[in-house]
């Protein structure tokens, strides 16, 4: 997994857990219960981007058509008008890959840093436990400091200085400490400070080691003050007293953590009621999420990679279909039982009852030929594939099944009756889905349709190459790339786009949804506005789709095939009171004419 979309996903889940944690549990009394969620959100964000549950989801359709979407979506380009850099608005820009290696480097640069001095300060600890006076009070051995410090605790570590405290004091202090020890709480700090050195940049990280560190104070006052010979009203008034005496080390369990408000407001307050305890439930559905969108890319590369084997599996079974039926053919003419004329010849029932089934097939709307369709006939290894025409033909047992599937079409289920049998033409529907949304759509592609130029200038396109269009894919084994990557697609809309003047003057903007197809030898064609704003936004969509130069075409089972991309372009305003003089000529900076374009 890349480096860097791993330490975003670690760094997403923080600050939404985070932000969880805070609206629905940090007020609650279930001590306990926080210490577990907190430390299964710690676990969860740096675990959950490594784990892969894509062989089990790959098996539900809802999941596979949401991954197959994920991975042919085209992101959204937005364009703005070179006025809002007149009044100097912060337009952003596409990042060059050196840039974000820079900063790689620096971030785990400043990681090792944040890990040296937990190291650091763990060698301080221990260099203080091999030099402090080892005393036994009310029977458990505490590391005796020579000078005022607050007391605190480190594992089974103990430092505190017993002339600071009187005898209930000391009691107490003991109390107190005893309960880290018992409980373990310094496995918590030390892994909220390796959070925090890990993902440093993120404010979020820093915020829940703070909730962590009250927390485990919350758990101990709360043990303190059950105990029947610890008075409460003694034990707040000697928090308050150790507030003056910070503690110069960080990784430990001290006595006197603040902020001292929240603890006593804690310790006075009433029992949260356990119908609360419900609140807890909510967490599971925020964690089945994050692991459904961190498996939904490995999803889609398992489904490309089970087409290209199962495409692979129906060619040997079509070799090894017209192989057996060969050799049946033959078994039938040859073979005879007796001699002289009493021989009588003998046929394989189980090959003999086979017989020719044929058919066409067709697209619902446009009425032409499919190629390419799966014929199988159901629970066996035997199917066909359909020619350039649609056509097929396929030896099957009178009552057969035949599933009939096709790329972007709807699966077809049909029962061969009355053998041999010409199933006539039959006709498939494409999969519909809502234009809405923002993916690949699953739609043909209209032919013959000249697209409206209104007042733009668009780039010479070959008419015939649009007509003679027979089949356009939706989904391919190996999609279409545009030269040097989706990068590299970003930067040449940037460069070739124009907010059109007239538009910018007239305050006309919007979101113009295209949509454009790939050809078997990489051009652009058959490009339709699907969603339109405005005549001026439109054809400038149009123009700069038609202009971009050749694609590596996408390929099924090893052919180059057409196949249909959508992409919404979204022209934007800064400003609505923009004066038509900054909307002459070009702008300076990375984008060319009176725009620049990002990602959404």
């Amino acid at each position: 997994m890349n480096t860097m979309i791993y330490l975003f996903k670690v760094n997403l889940a923080i600050g939404i857990f985070c932000l969880v944690y805070r609206a629905f549990y940090r007020r609650d009394t279930f001590f306990l219960m926080r210490r577990y969620l907190l430390q299964g959100f710690l676990m969860l964000s740096v675990l959950y981007p490594l784990m892969d549950f894509s062989h089990w989801m790959v098996h539900n359709a809802t999941m596979a058509d949401m991954a197959m979407s994920y991975k042919n979506m085209l992101p959204e380009i937005v364009v703005y008008s070179s006025a809002a850099e007149a009044l100097g608005a912060d337009l952003p820009t596409l990042s060059p890959s050196s840039f974000l290696s820079s900063f790689l480097w620096f971030y785990i640069s400043v990681a090792c840093f944040l890990l040296l001095r937990i190291l650091f300060r763990t060698v301080q600890i221990v260099w203080l436990r091999l030099h402090s006076k080892q005393v036994v009070i009310e029977g458990f051995v505490i590391s005796r400091l020579d000078y005022e410090r607050a007391p605190f605790s480190f594992f089974s570590w103990v430092f505190m200085n017993p002339d600071l405290h009187d005898e209930r004091e000391l009691h107490e202090v003991l109390a107190h400490e005893m309960v880290h020890v018992r409980q373990h709480h310094s496995l918590d700090i030390l892994m909220a400070e390796f959070i925090c050195a890990f993902c440093w940049i993120n404010p979020m990280a820093w915020i829940l080691k703070k909730e962590i560190r009250k927390n485990l104070e919350f758990i101990v006052d709360h043990c303190v003050i059950n105990q029947d010979e610890i008075d409460i009203k003694s034990y707040q008034y000697h928090l308050l007293k150790l507030a003056c005496h910070p503690s110069e080390m960080t990784l430990v369990n001290q006595f006197n953590i603040s902020p001292l408000k929240e603890r006593i407001m804690m310790i006075n307050g009433k029992k949260s009621p356990k119908i609360k305890l419900a609140a807890y439930t909510l967490v599971l559905p925020l964690v089945l999420l994050f692991l459904v969108v961190n498996n939904v890319g490995a999803v889609a590369d398992r489904i490309s990679y089970s087409e290209k084997v199962k495409s692979v599996v129906e060619r040997v079974s079509n070799i090894v279909s017209d192989l057996s039926q060969e050799e049946a053919d033959v078994s039938r003419e040859n073979m005879t039982i007796g001699s002289g004329k009493e021989s009588k010849p003998v046929a394989i029932k189980a090959v003999a009852n086979k017989k020719e089934v044929s058919g066409r097939i067709l697209n619902e709307e446009t009425k032409e030929p499919i190629a390419g369709v799966n014929i199988v006939v159901y629970n066996t290894n035997s199917g066909t594939i359909t020619d350039a025409e649609g056509r097929f033909v396929l030896m099957v047992n009178e009552g057969d099944t035949l599933n009939l599937s096709f790329v972007g079409y709807s699966n077809l289920t049909l029962t061969v009756r009355d053998l041999p049998a010409n199933l006539g033409t039959i006709e498939m529907s494409r999969k519909r889905i809502e234009l809405d949304e923002i993916h690949i759509v699953a739609y043909g592609v209209p032919r013959n349709e000249n697209i409206p130029l209104r007042g733009s200038v668009l780039p010479k396109r070959n008419q015939d190459h649009d007509e003679q269009e027979d089949v356009v894919f939706v989904t391919v084994e190996k999609m279409p790339q545009f030269p040097g990557g989706e990068q590299s697609l970003l930067k040449y809309i940037a460069d070739n786009i124009n907010y059109p003047a007239m538009a910018a003057e007239k305050g006309i903007q919007g979101r113009v949804a295209c949509k454009f197809v790939v050809r078997e030898d990489g051009s652009i064609g058959n490009v339709q506005v699907v969603r339109p704003v405005d005549p001026l936004l439109d054809d400038e969509a149009i123009r700069v789709i038609y202009s971009m130069p050749k694609w590596t075409p996408g390929e099924q089972r090893g052919k180059k095939v057409a196949v249909e991309y959508s992409v919404p372009v979204r022209f934007r305003l800064a400003n609505e009171g923009v004066s038509s003089e900054s909307s002459d000529g070009k702008s300076e900076g990375t984008h060319i004419g009176q725009q620049s374009v990002l990602t959404k």
